[in-house]
């Protein structure tokens, strides 16, 4: 009799603990006017949560989508992050605002940054760690991305340079593609990173300005090699974006020169192996609603800062 009364008192605890962990609430409090729009994103936000937090509940080796509207794109990202590790959200209720994202000065959608996971490692080696996501939502409300999101201060000091410059819609796209690649190296998406490290989009010719930077394309093939092999070992990835920089040409001024140190650390049985490289982008805004990722440069962090690439070490048309 006490071991039926004992089963009971478990099946009550678990239908407690599932119900609790999928009961959810998002409340938008600003960034959308209307009232409909308002509750479309809420609605499938909180869908979206419930159904992570049930597969990671259960420990479930997929996500059950149904109900949400969600692209395939969002979808295929959430699953390939799921391969490596599993997330759930920390607090039942979530109160954020919305920010537009704009292009042009015209309305392409929204998003919801800074939405705190706790990150739950396929591995025992690895301590459960916190982690802050962004979703983003076409002008209907439907989920198209979801994402890792760069630290915060670096997000204010882009804006605080957005509005002296008055570029924030330039440098919020830079820090979105930023965020996308920090995801691919999560998710190891290794084909995205492939084609991030392809070669130029454009011809250019360098100037090296009394410089030791040659460029050889050796440095980049050895870093991707190093990603493969990281990806190949299965560890647990911990990605950061260190000293970013955002610059604009000083004539050109479609063109934008972005520094940063991609730092992508791994963790593993046998301990931790870091792969820190000082990564450059030259993005062209000629047509702000498809810039272009033009140039690609991979440089040791143990470059001296006088040596490190600058925009105005390229000719650009």
């Amino acid at each position: 009799m006490k071991r039926i009364f004992y089963l009971l008192y478990m099946l009550i605890g678990l239908s407690f603990s599932a119900s609790s962990q999928e009961r959810l609430s998002i409340e938008i409090v600003d960034g959308v006017q209307e009232s409909y729009l308002r509750m479309q994103i809420e609605k499938q936000t909180q869908l979206l949560f419930a159904a992570i937090n049930h597969a990671a509940l259960n420990s479930s080796n997929t996500i059950d989508f149904r109900g949400v509207d969600i692209s395939s794109f969002a979808r295929k990202t959430i699953l390939m992050l799921w391969d490596n590790m599993h997330f759930r959200t920390i607090e039942n209720v979530i109160v954020e605002r919305c920010v537009e994202i704009r292009t042009n000065e015209q309305l392409k959608g929204y998003q919801i940054r800074n939405i705190e996971v706790e990150l739950l490692p396929l591995s025992d080696t690895v301590e459960k760690d916190v982690k802050e996501i962004c979703i983003e939502y076409d002008k209907n409300g439907a989920i198209t991305d979801f994402s890792f999101v760069l630290e915060k201060p670096l997000i204010a000091r882009t804006l605080k340079e957005g509005e002296s410059f008055g570029d924030i819609d330039k440098r919020m796209a830079i820090v979105i593609f930023c965020e996308k690649l920090k995801t691919a190296f999560y998710s190891k998406d290794i084909s995205y990173i492939d084609s991030f490290f392809e070669g130029d989009k454009i011809s250019v010719k360098e100037l090296y300005n009394n410089k030791c930077n040659v460029y050889e394309k050796k440095d980049k093939h050895d870093y991707l090699k190093q990603i493969h092999q990281m990806f190949m070992q299965k560890r647990n990835m911990e990605v950061n974006f260190d000293d970013l920089e955002i610059t604009r040409h000083s004539t050109k001024i479609q063109y934008y020169g972005v520094s940063f140190i991609l730092n992508v650390r791994s963790h593993g049985n046998n301990g931790l192996y870091t792969n820190p490289s000082r990564i450059f982008m030259i993005f062209d805004f000629a047509e702000e609603e498809n810039p272009v990722l033009c140039i690609v440069r991979v440089q040791p962090t143990s470059t001296p800062r006088e040596q490190l690439y600058d925009i105005n070490d390229f000719k650009l048309k």
